[in-house]
């Protein structure tokens, strides 16, 4: 099956805008920023 092109850019998120940097990642599946001096790997909370 393959996704018409209203269904790709809802998949892809197309033209969507959000209004910081830290709802971007989390919507988007990404840790948040680290904060400065935080060192190591970083993972999204469960």
């Amino acid at each position: 099956e393959v996704a018409s092109g209203k269904e790709a850019r809802e998949i892809c998120k197309i033209g969507v805008f959000y209004d910081s940097i830290e709802e971007t990642l989390a919507q988007n599946g990404f840790a948040p920023n680290a904060r400065p001096g935080l060192q190591g790997f970083l993972r999204k909370a469960a």
